[in-house]
């Protein structure tokens, strides 16, 4: 039988931020997440499930225009101040474990953010009665703009 992409279990993940401006929302999303480095990719936002065994790479490996699931957080703001966006993956301590990820956005700095995030990761372990081995996070600030738009991404990719 032949493997489908929905039932395929992804063992790779990529954990990455950007942030940038844009003459619209859509226009600074799509410069954050080029300067995150999946712009180029059909994006499926998924829940926030680690697969047991998933294993950290420094980038995504597809072919551009591929599907690729991803947990992502996203804050777009205006002249009205700074956004903030950020994830975190709580690997478990034990291989044959699920991890989980936990994403947040809003106005906060990113000291804040990324407590949120490792606070929830580390809950929902606990949750889980599964060890965590290590936190990895990721965020981003959107940049201040006069006019125009800002976004930040932060993202976990699956494949």
């Amino acid at each position: 039988m032949e493997e489908s992409f929905i039932s395929r279990v992804p063992r790779n993940f990529f954990v990455t931020s950007g942030a940038a401006a844009g003459t619209s929302f859509l226009v600074a999303f799509d410069n954050a997440l080029r300067k995150a480095g999946i712009a180029d990719y059909n994006l499926l936002k998924v829940s926030s499930i680690l697969p047991a065994g998933a294993r950290a790479v420094k980038g995504v490996d597809l072919v551009k225009g591929s599907l690729l699931p991803c947990v992502y957080a996203v804050a777009q703001g205006g002249p009205e101040g700074q956004v903030t966006a950020a994830v975190a993956v709580a690997v478990p301590a034990v291989s044959d474990r699920v991890g989980v990820i936990m994403e947040w956005s809003g106005i906060a700095p990113p000291s804040e953010a990324v407590a949120k995030v490792e606070a929830m990761a580390r809950e929902a372990m606990a949750l889980r009665d599964t060890p965590v081995k290590e936190i990895l996070t990721a965020w981003a600030q959107s940049p201040q703009v006069k006019d125009g738009f800002a976004c930040a991404v932060a993202a976990v990719a699956l494949w």
